[in-house]
């Protein structure tokens, strides 16, 4: 048993080997010559087993020593290198934090999220991986990402989803288009306007589609696409007007985006995922609270957007 064994005595055994001699393997380990030779004795009795041939006045190794040794060799090398990484612990650096984020997020957000985390934990370092918000799902579930950032997270009963903000789709209009000029779009004002449509199996994005198809409005759709930056700049390039969730917008300036509120209002949220399996850490629960904290930043600033 594990318990039992005295690992000192293989490595004066080792050292003896290595070394030729009890003496200088005593001089290697800075120990008296009687307690390296009360060392080899004990682990021959441990083992009931001769380790040297002690007739012609010095230590010959027999063949059980030098199978013995060849196995003490290695598991004395991994018991080293176990030791030296425990002490390294006290300063070694933390995993990255594995962030796993919805391609909205990568824009503004995530950026003003690890400044904050970062002016707390000077020292940690983060994994940002750019997926789409089922993905981001599923990689929080997996164990691959240690947290998720999701605009409509995909629901789960196995997974800690909370919700950071809620808001509402907005119209995303090029600056200097007569629709900029109003306070509010309504849907009947999208009729024959040229589009840029969101393709994307959400539940905010199904909505608006059967929202338009109930109310007869037919916008003229130009381009389609995933991305709602994307969205964000064909509508700064002025290639047309668009339904889109607000955040990404704080990352266009209003000379060249417009946004304004939609009715009827389609609601959106954006969500953080975490596992309950997974242990928090302090870096955790700082990107927790500095999620919180920023999405109130960007409630105020997209408000103001929207009023502008």
């Amino acid at each position: 048993m594990v318990e039992h064994m005295n690992l000192r005595r293989y490595v004066v055994f080792r050292a003896v080997i290595d070394t030729g001699s009890v003496s200088a393997a005593a001089k290697l380990l800075r120990l008296a010559q009687p307690a390296v030779s009360r060392h080899i004795k004990d682990l021959e009795s441990e083992l009931r087993v001769a380790l040297f041939d002690r007739s012609r006045k010095r230590l010959v190794p027999t063949a059980d020593a030098l199978a013995l040794y060849q196995q003490a060799k290695v598991a004395l090398a991994n018991v080293e290198l176990f030791l030296d990484r425990a002490r390294e612990l006290p300063n070694k650096r933390e995993a990255p934090l594995r962030i796993a984020c919805a391609p909205l997020f990568s824009t503004i957000a995530i950026s003003r999220l690890l400044q904050r985390v970062r002016a707390q934990h000077p020292k940690a370092s983060f994994a940002v991986i750019v997926r789409d918000p089922t993905i981001v799902t599923q990689m929080v579930a997996a164990g691959e990402a240690d947290i998720g950032l999701c605009g409509i997270a995909t629901a789960s009963q196995t997974l800690d989803v909370r919700k950071l903000l809620s808001a509402e789709l907005v119209c995303a209009i090029p600056a200097g288009h007569p629709l900029a000029d109003r306070r509010v779009i309504e849907v009947s004002a999208l009729k024959d306007v040229p589009f840029i449509a969101l393709a994307q199996e959400v539940t905010p994005i199904v909505a608006t589609a059967k929202l338009l198809q109930r109310e007869k409005v037919e916008p003229l759709t130009v381009v389609e696409t995933q991305r709602t930056h994307t969205v964000y700049s064909l509508v700064a390039d002025g290639i047309g007007v668009s339904l889109v969730e607000p955040l990404t917008a704080l990352a266009y300036p209003q000379e060249k985006v417009v946004i304004r509120p939609f009715l009827p209002a389609v609601e959106i949220t954006y969500d953080v995922i975490l596992s309950p399996a997974r242990p928090h850490t302090a870096v955790t629960d700082t990107v927790l609270k500095a999620a919180l904290a920023l999405c109130d930043d960007f409630a105020r600033e997209i408000n103001q957007r929207l009023r502008s």
